[in-house]
């Protein structure tokens, strides 16, 4: 439920579309989001969508064996980093060098619009335009020096989201809850007490 809360506003926040009337006019907004062959559309639009864990997370195991899938919770990422890395690390076979995990994905939202629907719109008039005239190897030094990257950084503005409502939380929750047991059944984790 807090992935979808967190979502939509990300989406509000960046352009991507209007704020609804309320939070949870994403369920019928998104209705037939799962047609939508734009997976930018459907990421940027399908808030609930988004969210169900377990429909997912079943269709990355009806391709690949259970034991090539780790799931694991962000809250365990924040509450206990180094256990949340020491298992990603073996579960991988690799070496757990031990670096402090850092929040990276704060709240935020463009301090230009303009410049941030540049960023993001990869089919923007002015991208375009670019893309045709610059040689292959600006392209790749400018990609590679992380510039866009910092340029992209530097046009954003911390800013916290409104806390949601309890009937909001209490609704949201009820369209999860299925989607959430069978994730605690087949995978054994359990979001329904988070």
């Amino acid at each position: 439920m807090a992935r979808a809360y967190s979502s939509y506003h990300y989406s509000v926040n960046n352009g991507h579309h209007g704020a609804y009337r309320d939070f949870l006019d994403s369920i019928e907004e998104e209705k037939n989001i799962r047609q939508v062959p734009d997976i930018v559309r459907r990421n940027n639009f399908g808030h609930f969508y988004g969210s169900l864990y377990y429909e997912h997370l079943s269709r990355w195991a009806s391709v690949f064996p259970r034991d090539q899938i780790l799931p694991l919770r962000t809250r365990d990422l924040s509450e206990t980093p180094t256990d949340f890395s020491s298992k990603l690390f073996a579960f991988l076979n690799l070496h757990d060098p031990g670096i402090p995990v850092k929040k990276y994905n704060t709240a935020a939202v463009p301090r230009n619009m303009k410049l941030e629907r540049f960023f993001i719109d990869r089919d923007h008039v002015l991208r375009k335009v670019i893309r045709k005239i610059t040689p292959g190897f600006i392209k790749r030094t400018v990609v590679g020096s992380g510039m866009v990257d910092r340029l992209h950084e530097a046009n954003r503005k911390e800013q916290g989201n409104q806390p949601i409502s309890p009937e909001q939380e209490s609704e949201a929750r009820r369209y999860f809850m299925k989607d959430l047991q069978l994730l605690k059944d087949e995978f054994q984790v359990d979001l329904i007490h988070s």
